[in-house]
């Protein structure tokens, strides 16, 4: 089954494409769990309004520069994120590294490479 008809392109960005996709889709899900949770009190809010933000970057370029540059996340999340080891590599496996064009780049990091720049 051809997931795009009619258009011929590698099967590494289809990959990619689909990845960006099913991560815009769980984030969007977690977002409306975190909705949700602000109507309903019982249901928590933070955990998933984080987790939605966190794939929406991972799926989205311009979400994730937007993100990783806003004074909220400098000034609560950052140094967190660059002292806990497990953070890091959740954070970074979560969103990779994008390339130019937007599309999930994955790859085996080093030790260095775990803290966000």
């Amino acid at each position: 089954m051809d997931v795009f008809p009619g258009v011929h392109i590698e099967y590494d960005v289809r990959e990619r494409i689909m990845k960006q996709i099913v991560f815009i889709i769980i984030g969007i899900f977690f977002l409306l769990l975190g909705l949700i949770g602000l109507l309903i009190p019982v249901v928590p809010q933070v955990p998933f309004l984080a987790t939605g933000v966190l794939f929406l970057a991972g799926g989205s370029k311009r979400v994730q520069k937007r993100v990783f540059d806003s004074k909220l996340y400098k000034k609560h999340v950052q140094k967190h994120v660059e002292s806990s080891r497990f953070l890091s590599r959740m954070v970074h496996r979560i969103v990779g590294e994008l390339d130019e064009n937007g599309g999930i780049r994955e790859g085996k990091q080093s030790g260095s490479e775990t803290g966000m720049k």
